[in-house]
């Protein structure tokens, strides 16, 4: 069952800001103990804190300025709060820009805290962005991408926080390019992990989007590294049991004839393995195929 908003309530005003105040579930006067009373808060931007996605390219990564009862010289009581502007100055002099509620600038998004009444008698406060689905005692929150996305937009494009400084951009592309550099490095000297090829054609495709380049070539080029690096992981496993076939012969050497582990080429062009006699249509396929081949690993006792 979805929550809906209902008309804001002049009780949860603080310093003429109103917090939208939502239904419970039908047949529940409070939303499940699960959920639990919290402190207002307020969105947060510094000028440095910018990053890219793909749902939302550049965009400020918004932080939260939590109105907590002694935090920042916060003060609550019967009479409401107080000490917030020594709080919001701590917060302007560390380079914050608070994204007051109820600021016009913000258009549809101007009340983006909303509250919903707990067992315990006060309110929890979350974004507009999330909508809660209630069965019984269990509560989940549903986030809404898109229409952050469009807040983030929204903050940027009013004015309300300035656009991102052309040397913020460059270092967090410096930044990822070594993240990329690292994982390139990582994939090559452990080509079978998964994990690795993954993670560096999710970032290498982070950088290209940094970049304003073509997403989906980054990824066709990034998937078409990590098959060399397991081509090459392939070819050194294999360079790998020769040396030490060649040092186990020099060691214990034998008047058995060894059989050939070299590919014989086929009239159509294929590579034959010497061992079992399977065709192959590349010598880095053999390659591979050479170090599991037990005909050939017989050939050579």
């Amino acid at each position: 069952m979805k929550l809906n908003p209902t008309t804001p309530d002049p009780i949860t005003q603080l310093a003429g800001q109103i917090v939208q105040p939502n239904t419970t579930p039908e047949g529940h006067n409070t939303l499940p103990k699960s959920v639990r009373p919290n402190a207002q808060w307020r969105y947060k931007a510094h000028p440095a804190r910018w990053d890219w996605i793909e749902e939302y390219g550049w965009h400020p990564v918004l932080g939260r300025w939590h109105l907590d009862n002694g935090l920042d010289g916060v003060t609550i009581n019967k009479k409401g709060y107080s000490g917030l502007g020594v709080a919001r100055q701590r917060h302007l002099e560390r380079g914050w820009i608070i994204i007051e509620l109820g600021d016009s600038r913000l258009g549809e998004f101007a009340q983006y805290l909303q509250s919903f009444p707990t067992v315990k008698g006060y309110p929890h406060y979350i974004s507009i962005f999330h909508t809660p689905e209630v069965e019984g005692k269990f509560v989940e929150w549903l986030f809404d991408k898109e229409r952050y996305g469009r807040f983030l937009e929204q903050v940027v494009s009013s004015g309300v926080v300035p656009p991102m400084r052309e040397m913020i951009r460059r270092g967090k592309m410096r930044t990822q390019d070594r993240i990329v550099e690292k994982l390139e490095r990582d994939m090559f000297e452990s080509p079978n992990n998964p994990m690795i090829r993954v993670r560096y054609e999710r970032e290498a495709r982070k950088l290209a989007g940094m970049r304003g380049e073509d997403i989906d070539q980054a990824r066709n080029e990034a998937r078409v590294m990590a098959q060399a690096a397991v081509e090459k992981g392939q070819e050194d496993a294999v360079k790998s049991i020769d040396k030490a076939e060649e040092m186990a012969s020099i060691l214990h050497p034998t008047t058995t004839p060894t059989a050939s582990r070299e590919p014989i080429t086929t009239d159509d062009g294929k590579v034959q393995c010497p061992g079992c006699g399977k065709e192959f249509d590349t010598v880095s396929q053999f390659s591979g195929h050479k170090a599991h081949c037990d005909a050939l690993k017989k050939g050579s006792s």
